[in-house]
């Protein structure tokens, strides 16, 4: 009976242990920073523009890639700026990033009981197609 009784505590605690590890190991809770630094090894600072579209497509788990012939902005926002693909008034637009860029949704993940943390990068490529910087932010979704 003990050896049944060891065997059905490992089992409930590797059934307890397995779904938070799978949670905390999700490389999309990683840092903004984090995940920018990581597409930025695949995708570096001057890559041509179609590289770094066929890198992007060779990810299925990426969807809503959008090309836009403007680059993406950074907006004064209180505290901390703003990254987006919408121009800002002018007297909250701190700078334009690059000539044009690609908007990609990277995914998203659960974030507490009723939010969804979805997770956007901006590939920013100059006037000859060159990458010049990558923004990586997360957006709230919920009730």
């Amino acid at each position: 009976i003990s050896l049944l009784y060891h065997f059905l505590f490992l089992l409930s605690s590797g059934l307890t242990i397995i779904p938070v590890l799978i949670i905390m190991l999700n490389p999309l809770r990683s840092s903004e920073e984090t995940i920018r630094k990581k597409l930025l090894k695949a995708t570096p600072i001057g890559t041509e523009m179609q590289d770094v579209l066929d890198e992007i497509n060779s990810h299925k788990e990426y969807i809503d890639v959008d090309n836009y012939n403007h680059g993406y902005y950074i907006r004064k926002n209180g505290y901390s700026p703003t990254i987006t693909t919408y121009k800002p008034s002018s007297e909250t637009l701190e700078k334009t990033v690059g000539e044009k860029h690609t908007h990609v949704f990277i995914g998203e993940y659960n974030y507490h009981l009723f939010f969804v943390a979805c997770v956007v990068a901006l590939y920013g490529f100059d006037e000859n197609d060159r990458l010049v910087d990558i923004a990586v932010y997360k957006e709230l979704d919920g009730p």
